[in-house]
This record gives C-alpha cells, sequence and structure tokens, in this order.
C-alpha cells in the first residue's frame, strides 16, 4: 500500500512539474492558490 501511494506521489510530482514547464502561467496561478490556503 505504502509504495502506491509513494508511486502516486511521484507520479503527480512528475505531472506537476511538466505541467509547469509547459505552462508556467498555471503555476503560478496554481502557487497564488495554494499561499492563499496557508
Amino acid at each position: 500500500m505504502k509504495r502506491t501511494a509513494a508511486l502516486l506521489a511521484g507520479l503527480a510530482l512528475i505531472g506537476l512539474a511538466w505541467l509547469g514547464w509547459s505552462d508556467p502561467t498555471l503555476m503560478h496561478r496554481l502557487a497564488d492558490a495554494v499561499r492563499s490556503c496557508f
């Protein structure tokens, strides 16, 4: 179970990194949304 969670987390990180590389403005908006939550 832990291995599956780690795999999903890794895939999510890779997906986010790819999104940030292909669409920087989306990452800026995501970062702002995360900052507004904390």
